[in-house]
Formats: structure tokens, C-alpha cells, sequence
């Protein structure tokens, strides 16, 4: 196993063959690449207090008292594939903290009498685990264009917050393609966490991720790119990358709103008329709504009520 320098040249060119691929591509297709984008992507993550989602689960809280990276990590290539390499700076070890490490483990992993010292991945091997699953591991291009393999530090999108590049982009498009080929990105810590750790295809209820990409491929033949539809847009993508989590998948109030999302979408499709805005900001009601059918616990009545004040907001 020997170390692969990862300089900005590397990134640069590795960014230069990500834009000529498709927009999902899998570590089958194009496997050196692939492995080369996941180990990059969730090293440049891993750490970092506005990106990572892994730390809780390998012992480590990351608050404002915690000055600097707490991990080192390198990337390393083993009979031709690329594997990542993560310990603790302090020397102590890695706590793992959900069963499903052991489909990240490789076996090139260090353990001592303290536990874990080196969390080896090797993304082809991970891939392999979840093909049995019943899910294919992917790179989504243009997400990683934009965040790992972004050129620029202030054009990088975040996509733990809400940001303006994915409204514009329409993602809830890409989200219902994903899933109904079965299919999960694995190039950061947010899809780890969220979505491979419990994954189960079974889960997944595919019908709702149906309904939206009819609505989508309207939406895109049509050409509806003003705000309101754009924004209505993320609002169900937001809820689709929730339902696409093990521990959301039974979301009924997710369900619901997607149904209402979609439907004042088809109402808004058929009346010709478009908003004037051109502010692509999220209100505050699109927030809270959100925070309230996470909890999954609201009457429909609510939920319902609560839909039609967002989108007399987003309408503005």
C-alpha cells in the first residue's frame, strides 16, 4: 500500500476527466476515478466543522473549541485501486460508533490494543458490499465539481445549508433519477452518514420519487425556471434527500408535502403565469416547515395549513 500524493495539479486534472463524464458515473464504469473522487471528496470534508458528518460517529465532536483538523488522512493506491487513509492527529484512537463501519472497514485498517489507529477505505470494496445491497454507488459530477473539485474556495457550494447554485439547478430532478436507478452517492460524509449507514433498498418507497420525476421532466420540457417553481423545486428535493435516509423513509408528512408540492406545481404549470421574482432566497416558513415534518409527528391539517402559508412566501 503506498501513499498517492494528492496536490492541487492532481485536483485540477482530476476535475479537467470528472467534466467530460456523465453525469453520473459508478465504480464499475469509470472505477479509478471514481475511487480517486470518493477518497477526495470525503478527505476534503472530514474535519471540517461547515462539512463533516462523520465525526460524531468516530468519537470526535467538532465545536468552536476545537482549533485546526483533528484528523490526518492520505490517499493510497493498492493493486490499482485507491483507498483513503484517516487517523487521529492526538494519536488516540478512532471510536466507531454504528455497526455499518464494517462495510467501510478495509482490511488494511490498523488496530492495536487501544483500538482502531488507521480507518482504511477503499471505495471499489464499499461498492461492491452495497451492489449486494441491492444499491449502485455513484459520482454525481456536477456535486463534486462544486464542492471537492471546486477551483475556487468562495464558489464552493455547501450542501449541508441551503445554497443558491442548487435551487437554480433544479435538483430534485437529479435526486428522483438516482433513486429510481437505485442508486447513492458516495463521495462525502453527509451521504455516509445519512444515507448508506442503515441503507436498505426495500425501504425506499420508489413511487413518490416517480411522481416527482414526471413532474420534473415538465418542468424541465417546459423550460420553468423562475423563482417560485425553482424554489417549490428545492423545497421538494430537500424532502426527497430526507426520504432517501434510512431513518426518514417512512416520512408520511414528507409524503404528503411532496404530494401538495407537486399539485400546486402542476396548478402553476397549467396557468401560464409566471412570478416576477427574481429572488431566490428561502423565507423563514420554508425552514420551519421543513423542521416540522421532519419531526413527523403533525396532523395533515397542520401540515396542509402551514404548506399554504409557505407558499404564498415563496410567491413574493
Amino acid at each position: 500500500m503506498e501513499t498517492f500524493p494528492v496536490s492541487n495539479a492532481v485536483i485540477e486534472r482530476l476535475a479537467a476527466k470528472v467534466e467530460a463524464l456523465p453525469e453520473r458515473f459508478s465504480f464499475t464504469s469509470d472505477p479509478a476515478i471514481a475511487e480517486l473522487c470518493s477518497c477526495i471528496g470525503i478527505a476534503f470534508e472530514i474535519g471540517k466543522k461547515e462539512y463533516d458528518r462523520l465525526s460524531l460517529y468516530l468519537g470526535i465532536e467538532l465545536n468552536e473549541g476545537v482549533e485546526g483538523n483533528p484528523y490526518q488522512t492520505r490517499v493510497v493506491k493498492k493493486h490499482g485501486h485507491f483507498g483513503l487513509v484517516i487517523s487521529r492527529n492526538d494519536g488516540f484512537s478512532l471510536k466507531l460508533a454504528h455497526k455499518d463501519f464494517l462495510h467501510l472497514l478495509g482490511p488494511e485498517s490498523v488496530w492495536t490494543e487501544d483500538g482502531l489507529k488507521e480507518l482504511v477505505i477503499f471505495p471499489h470494496l464499499v461498492a461492491q458490499t452495497y451492489r449486494d445491497k441491492g444499491f449502485e454507488l455513484v459520482i454525481v459530477r456536477d456535486w463534486l465539481l462544486q464542492t471537492a473539485l471546486c477551483h475556487g474556495q468562495h464558489a464552493r457550494v455547501n450542501y449541508i445549508f441551503a445554497n443558491e447554485w442548487e435551487i437554480k439547478s433544479n435538483i430534485a430532478s437529479l435526486q428522483a433519477r438516482l433513486i429510481l436507478s437505485k442508486q447513492l452517492p458516495f463521495f462525502g460524509t453527509h451521504d455516509i452518514v445519512d444515507h448508506l449507514f442503515d441503507a436498505d433498498s426495500s425501504g425506499i418507497d420508489r413511487n413518490i420519487f416517480s411522481l416527482v420525476n414526471r413532474c420534473m421532466v415538465q418542468m424541465e420540457r417546459e423550460n420553468h425556471k423562475d423563482a417560485f417553481s425553482l424554489r417549490l423545486s428545492y423545497f421538494v428535493a430537500v424532502l426527497l434527500d430526507d426520504l432517501a435516509q434510512p431513518k426518514q423513509y417512512c416520512n408520511t408528512s414528507h409524503k404528503l408535502l411532496v404530494r401538495a408540492s407537486l399539485a400546486a406545481l402542476d396548478t402553476y404549470f397549467s396557468s401560464r403565469q409566471m412570478t416576477e421574482s427574481k429572488d431566490f432566497k428561502l423565507p423563514s416558513e420554508f425552514h420551519e416547515l421543513i423542521s416540522l415534518s421532519r419531526r413527523n409527528s403533525a396532523s395533515p391539517n397542520e401540515l396542509i395549513g402551514k404548506f399554504a402559508g409557505m407558499l404564498m412566501s415563496i410567491a413574493c
